[in-house]
């Protein structure tokens, strides 16, 4: 079985048990209010009187000040993600992603901001910092590895996540990079967590699966501990399925655009009739939709730690006999390579 439960030592001394599903904040397709910021900022302030283990943050958002700086947040989380910025600036968008606003970037080209967000982060709030990406800058895997240790070397309080990226822009997925990660696996013991992105693992879900199984065995069999994590992934079903491929950590923006409903990601505002009532208002069911996700999304994280005790999927709820049946399949593709 590749689900697991694992440690993740923090340099702060805190350890952090996995599975983690991470509420994840971005400007990235929010609207901006009538005082030119983001909305995501008023999303942020509100989630801060629930959201009290973990979530991610992007340095964009931070160093454009669309979201507040660490030491004023009101509710200070147990650990905090730090992205480094490249979602924000890049064209595409993930797969959760229903409308892109058409704004421009601000400039993001180096790491220089990355560095001056680390350089100023808060050492009341625990975090774990991504490598720096952008969608512009591409490298073979042994730079990619190489620069994100340069990064991490200069700001030892933070935990390390690698985020493996293709090795250049004509590369859609991680397919032709994984050969090199999978002959080299042994570098990722200095990191503490390996992401891909959901978009990049493959173009099928299956393949998806498979990415995610074979990185998880590798590292296995090389007694690398590290957690994968897959970013862009929130999906009440899909995250089973990556969790049961091998990922246990999974952040993403599904929890702010859809609404949680009996294993799937619908319409935000069918939350509404089907938990409120009819005469709530739009803003009401927006809010009320964001609390109920984050604790639907405690919940799954219980029923994830469950199936690593005894791998039934009945633990999966509704759609148990179709995660089953998905990683029967996957465990064919896998014995037939």
């Amino acid at each position: 079985m590749l689900a697991r439960r694992s440690t993740i030592r923090h340099p702060s001394g805190l350890d952090i048990s996995t599975p983690l599903l991470i509420p994840s904040f971005s400007s990235k397709g929010m609207p901006l209010g009538r005082n030119g910021v983001s909305q995501v900022q008023e999303v942020f302030e509100y989630s801060g009187e629930f959201i009290e283990e973990t979530l991610l943050v992007s340095a964009y958002d931070l160093f454009y000040k669309n979201l507040p700086p660490p030491d004023e947040w009101a509710n200070a989380p147990e650990l905090v993600f730090l992205d480094s910025g490249g979602y924000e600036v890049g064209s595409s968008s993930d797969l959760s992603e229903v409308a892109h606003d058409g704004r421009e970037a601000k400039h993001w080209q180096d790491d220089a901001p990355l560095r001056e967000v680390l350089q100023g982060w808060s050492d009341r709030i625990p975090a774990i910092a991504v490598s720096y990406d952008h969608p512009n800058s591409r490298a073979p895997f042994a730079e990619q590895v190489s620069a994100a240790l340069d990064l991490f070397n200069d700001y030892p309080k933070f935990g390390r996540n690698f985020l493996i990226k293709p090795a250049t822009a004509t590369q859609m997925t991680l397919k032709e990079v994984m050969k090199d990660v999978l002959n080299n696996v042994d570098v990722l013991k200095d990191f503490d967590v390996v992401g891909i992105t959901e978009k990049e693992a493959g173009h099928t879900t299956i393949d998806k699966m498979r990415t995610i199984a074979h990185l998880r065995a590798a590292m296995n069999e090389a007694k690398v501990n590290a957690a994968i994590q897959i970013f862009g992934s929130l999906d009440p079903l899909f995250s089973c399925l990556y969790f049961v491929s091998g990922a246990e950590v999974f952040d993403g923006l599904t929890w702010m655009r859809y609404s949680y409903h009996k294993g799937l990601a619908i319409y935000r505002y069918a939350h509404g009739p089907l938990e409120l009532s009819l005469g709530t208002q739009d803003r009401h069911v927006f809010m009320s939709c964001l609390s109920s996700n984050v604790y639907y999304l405690k919940r799954l994280r219980e029923s994830f730690c469950r199936f690593c005790m005894g791998g039934d999927f009945k633990h999966f709820g509704e759609y148990g006999d179709q995660i089953r049946t998905a990683y029967e399949n996957l465990e064919t593709t896998l014995v037939q390579l």
